[in-house]
């Protein structure tokens, strides 16, 4: 059985919520990337992820919030989700993609 590490954040500003489509049609979803096997600090890689999102966090490490392991078809997925308690930056997304 594999496992796949995934992480995402909830980024709030004025009571707004960023949420991302990938793709034209594809569901909508929170800011996220995959941990990859040649990182080793989740914390940073979160913080790498939220700055390709224009999004600059500095003390993600304090905004981890929870682990949900999730049953997929290949074996798990381990979602680890943060809250950024503060941030600055404009947030974009990479073209193809839209924000909502």
């Amino acid at each position: 059985m594999s496992q796949r590490i995934q992480l995402a954040a909830m980024v709030l500003r004025d009571g707004r919520l960023m949420l991302i489509r990938p793709q034209i049609g594809a569901p909508w979803e929170l800011p996220s990337g995959t941990f990859r096997d040649d990182q080793e600090d989740m914390d940073a890689a979160m913080d790498q992820i939220l700055a390709a999102f224009g999004v600059n966090a500095p003390a993600v490490e304090d905004d981890f919030v929870e682990t949900i392991f999730l049953p997929a078809d290949e074996g798990k997925v381990v979602f680890n989700l943060y809250a950024p308690s503060e941030w600055k930056g404009e947030p974009a997304v990479p073209p193809g993609m839209t924000m909502g």
